[in-house]
C-alpha cells in the first residue's frame, strides 16, 4: 500500500472584461528596446544541477529522500538519488520534491523531457514531471504510474505544447510513496529537455475522451476536472504515451456563451438558462471528449434565519446553521459504492455538497 500526503492549494478564479477604447497616435516600437529573453538550457541534472536549479520537497514527504550520488550512475561522474521511506517512518510518509529554477526557461525548441533511471527493485512512481513551482503550476504536466525497474532505462515525458513554455520555472518534479509498505531507492541521470522530432500523432482528450451530459445552475461555477485533461503522443518506441495536461494548455470553448462562459483555467460560470456544449482544443488540435450542459435555472437554497428558526433545525451540513457532529458525508463503502464528492464552495461563504457517480450514499452522525 502506498502512503503519501500532497496538499494543493488553488486560488479563488477572478474573472472580468474589460474593453478598453484607446485614442491617439500609434508609435512603431523602437528597435532600441530590449525584450527581456529566458535562458533555453535544456538541462536539467548532467552531474550536478544545472544553473539556477533549486531542490525544494513536498509538506510532509522525506525531507532528507533526494541526494547526489557518485557511486551509482547511468553516465558521467553523478545521479540523482531518490530514497522512499518505510510505512510508518518518523521523518516522512513519501519521498517527493519540486526541482524548479525561478528565474524561467524558455522550453519551446523542446519536445519532451526525457532521463535515464534504474532503482533497487521493480516500482512504480506514483508521479512524475514537470511544470511545478509551488505556484500557479499553470503549464504543470503529470506521468502517473511510471513503472521503473533494476537496469538503466530511458524514459521519455513529452511536452504537451512546447510553445506554452516561454518562461517555464518548473523543470521536475515527483512524488512516491511506500511500495507494499515498504521503501527501495532509485536513480535518475542525464535528466533534460530535448528535441528529438519523433513525438508525434497528438491525441488531445478532455473528459476523459468521453463525451458527456450534465447539469448546471446559474452563477455556480464547476470546473473541468483536471485528470481528464490527457495529452498522448505516439514516441519512436511505438509506445503511446500519455500524461495529464494542465488546463492553461487547452483551448477551451462554449458553443453557446450566453448560457455558459468558460476560462482559461476550464471554469464553468453557468448566466443563462439555456443547452451549450463544452469543447477544446490543444496545439490546433480537436480534444477528444465534450461536455452538453444544460442550464435550467437558479439554485434554489434551504430556507434560513430568520426564514426558519434555528431552535427548530438538527442541522449536519449548513452554513447557516450550527452543525451537530458528523462523522462522514460519505462512507465511500468499497467495493460496492460508487458514490464520489464532497464539499464545495460555490460562492464566498456558500457550501454544498456535490455527489457524482451515485448508485448509494452512507452519513454517519450522532
Amino acid at each position: 500500500m502506498k502512503n503519501r500526503k500532497i496538499i494543493y492549494l488553488s486560488s479563488t478564479l477572478l474573472m472580468s472584461f474589460i474593453i478598453l477604447f484607446m485614442t491617439g497616435c500609434e508609435r512603431e516600437v523602437s528597435d532600441d528596446v530590449d525584450f527581456a529573453s529566458f535562458s533555453n538550457n535544456p538541462n536539467v541534472f548532467i552531474d550536478g544541477f544545472s544553473a539556477g536549479l533549486e531542490y525544494f520537497p513536498f509538506g510532509g514527504s522525506k525531507l532528507d529522500a533526494f541526494s547526489v550520488d557518485s557511486e551509482v550512475k547511468y553516465k558521467g561522474s553523478a545521479s540523482m538519488r531518490f530514497d522512499v521511506p518505510n510505512f510508518g517512518d518518523p521523518s516522512g510518509s513519501f519521498a517527493g520534491a519540486i526541482f524548479p529554477d525561478m528565474g524561467g526557461r524558455d522550453l519551446s525548441e523542446y519536445d519532451a523531457l526525457t532521463f535515464w533511471a534504474k532503482a533497487t527493485k521493480a516500482g512504480t512512481i506514483n508521479e512524475i514531471g514537470f511544470g511545478n513551482d509551488f505556484g500557479e503550476n499553470k503549464y504543470l504536466v503529470t506521468r502517473q504510474n511510471l513503472r521503473i525497474n533494476t537496469t538503466w532505462t530511458k524514459y521519455t515525458i513529452p511536452l504537451p505544447d512546447p510553445q506554452k513554455l516561454i518562461e517555464e520555472k518548473g523543470m521536475f518534479w515527483y512524488a512516491e510513496g511506500p511500495e507494499d509498505g515498504d521503501g527501495y531507492s532509485f536513480w535518475i541521470d542525464e535528466l533534460k529537455f530535448e528535441k528529438l522530432g519523433t513525438v508525434a500523432q497528438p491525441r488531445p482528450a478532455i473528459f476523459g475522451g468521453e463525451d458527456i451530459e450534465g447539469e448546471a445552475f446559474i452563477n455556480i461555477q464547476g470546473k473541468i476536472p483536471d485528470a481528464g485533461l490527457t495529452q498522448t503522443f505516439n514516441l519512436a518506441s511505438g509506445v503511446n504515451e500519455t500524461v495529464i495536461a494542465a488546463p492553461s494548455y487547452f483551448t477551451f470553448s462554449s458553443s453557446d456563451t450566453d448560457v455558459v462562459i468558460v476560462s482559461e483555467l476550464g471554469v464553468l460560470t453557468p448566466i443563462g438558462i439555456g443547452t451549450t456544449d463544452i469543447t477544446a482544443t490543444l496545439g490546433g488540435v480537436r480534444a477528444a471528449g465534450s461536455a452538453t450542459i444544460e442550464v435550467k435555472g437558479g439554485f434554489e437554497f434551504a430556507p434560513e434565519p430568520p426564514a426558519r428558526d434555528p431552535g427548530s433545525v438538527i442541522s449536519i451540513f449548513s452554513d447557516a446553521y450550527t452543525n451537530v457532529p458528523v462523522d462522514f458525508y460519505n462512507g465511500f463503502f468499497a467495493p460496492f459504492q460508487t458514490t464520489l464528492g464532497g464539499a464545495v464552495e460555490i460562492n464566498e461563504g456558500e457550501s454544498i455538497i456535490v455527489y457524482e457517480e451515485r448508485n448509494f450514499l452512507a452519513t454517519e452522525f450522532k
